[in-house]
């Protein structure tokens, strides 16, 4: 259904590739290294699949998609990871809860 990359700084989890297990919750990671999420910004569009993007989501070359970046900081404002989610335009909906 999608494609999802986040990036994350060394310095801020040294062990990230040695101690995170994949089948597991990254924010549940995160806390447990005195990490706690603060907030974030998302900033979503449409977009058309690239020729890789198509083949390994399995869709059809240049298939409208979701293209959803992300950038998080942590509870003293400083950022934690930057996110790129892509999701199948025929197959994916939004929904979301603000609160200010």
């Amino acid at each position: 259904v999608g494609l999802e990359s986040t990036y994350v700084a060394v310095e801020r989890v040294p062990r990230l590739d040695s101690d995170f297990d994949a089948d597991s919750s990254f924010y549940g990671y995160l806390a447990a290294q005195g990490i706690g999420f603060g907030d974030a910004d998302e900033r979503l569009e449409t977009v058309l699949a690239t020729p890789r993007e198509a083949l390994l989501i399995g869709t059809p070359p240049a298939l409208p998609m979701l293209l959803i970046h992300r950038v998080s900081r942590d509870t003293a404002g400083r950022p934690l990871e930057r996110v790129r989610s892509l999701y199948r335009g025929d197959r994916f909906s939004f929904t979301a809860h603000l609160q200010g």
